[in-house]
């Protein structure tokens, strides 16, 4: 950038997640080299936060549709983008420090989120405009930041607690021989947190059947939907999954676990606050024996119920460069969750809308909250008749 160096947005405390109302502070920095800088029109710092939907056949460019839920700029110095021109002025070589203050709204905005025809972004963009006689010339940074979501509490949504199953019966040739196999299995409870665990038992009573085994994989799935107005488009992704295989006798029966499936750190069900994105989750059982499929919806939130809520929270990205960072601090975690951009695969480049810009705004991955909840083992009996 010529006379400008090390030009960056260097937030408070190094905090890159922040909550609906909070108070994002920090200071522009750059250095000025050689004899400064001349005719500056003004330094200005604008916070945008946005959700667009892409054409189904371009993952890149101007969204087709888009909701913008806050954009304000704040002038650090001279005058701002919609201002008229400034005579003299002039910033002097050496470090130059310029300190802001921008409160969130406090009205309900979605969580970051990256998805392959969509995304909620929330971004800070530094600007330095010089006064040039053919077209005033800009110089800009970007500093990208996660937002957490409404809160979704899953003691406050009737039902979660409550398990759900799947029930069916096998029978023989053009069911001539009467029931020869009953299968039965599900989850426990249909609410859950980042961190914690689902297991899925099961039954299986091969009264008159044949001895056999029988392969039961369990998936947990997080189906995207992009709202362009005039159609949705949808995409699944498989968080976790895991199998097992049971061993029946004749005329024998089995319990069995399928799991646990890891929650790792997601954007909560029904990503809250957005209107053109939606968020499902849900946990599908393949009994590969007999071609049957069950799927249980389930609610991710961010307040667990009242059971596990002297677990650990952590919230990804506080002090803290990635997702990864911060569960490996988690300290009471039995295992390392996979961070999102593992569990997804997909890393979106964050895009700018200034002419000439620096910083570190190439990729971005937002950060969720998670709980640190201790392994336990999964009730062995609550699909018993």
């Amino acid at each position: 950038m010529g006379k400008l160096k090390d030009f960056q947005i260097v937030l408070e405390k190094s905090r890159k997640v922040f909550l609906q109302g909070d108070a994002i502070r920090g200071q522009v920095m750059m250095s000025v080299v050689s004899d400064g800088l001349q005719n500056v029109k003004g330094v200005w710092l604008i916070f945008h936060g946005c959700c667009g939907v892409l054409d189904a056949g371009r993952r890149h460019g101007v969204p087709r549709k888009e909701e913008t839920y806050f954009n304000a700029c704040i002038t650090l110095f001279g005058k701002g983008p919609d201002a008229l021109d400034t005579q003299d002025l002039n910033l002097l070589p050496g470090m130059h420090g310029f300190p802001f203050e921008y409160q969130l709204p406090c009205q309900p905005i979605p969580s970051s989120f990256e998805g392959e025809f969509g995304y909620v972004r929330y971004s800070a963009t530094a600007t330095v405009c010089l006064k040039r006689a053919l077209g005033n010339k800009k110089f800009s940074t970007v500093e990208m930041f996660s937002i957490v979501g409404p809160t979704v509490d899953l003691n406050s949504v009737s039902g979660l607690q409550e398990g759900t199953y799947s029930t069916y019966e096998e029978s023989g040739f053009l069911g001539l021989s009467g029931v020869k196999t009953t299968v039965k299995y599900g989850i426990p409870r249909q609410g859950f947190v980042p961190g914690e665990n689902i297991n899925i038992t099961g039954h299986v009573n091969n009264a008159n059947g044949p001895k056999h085994s029988r392969v039961f994989r369990a998936q947990l799935v997080q189906k995207i939907v992009f709202n362009f107005g005039f159609m949705t488009v949808s995409r699944k992704q498989c968080l976790a999954e895991a199998s097992i295989k049971v061993k029946l006798k004749k005329g024998g029966e089995a319990y069995f676990t399928v799991g646990p499936l890891s929650i790792p750190p997601v954007p909560s069900s029904g990503l809250p606050g957005c209107n053109l994105i939606d968020v499902k989750h849900y946990v599908k059982v393949d009994d590969c024996e007999g071609s049957r499929a069950g799927k249980f919806a389930v609610t991710i939130g961010t307040v667990p119920f009242h059971e596990v809520q002297h677990c650990r929270q952590s919230l990804a990205g506080i002090h803290m460069k990635d997702t990864a960072a911060a569960v490996a601090a988690g300290g009471n975690c039995e295992t390392r969750l996979p961070t999102y951009e593992e569990a997804i695969g997909i890393v979106r480049p964050a895009s700018v809308r200034e002419d000439s810009v620096s910083g570190p705004a190439d990729t971005f991955v937002p950060c969720y909250p998670y709980f640190c909840i201790p392994a336990t083992d999964p009730p062995p009996s609550y699909v018993k008749e």
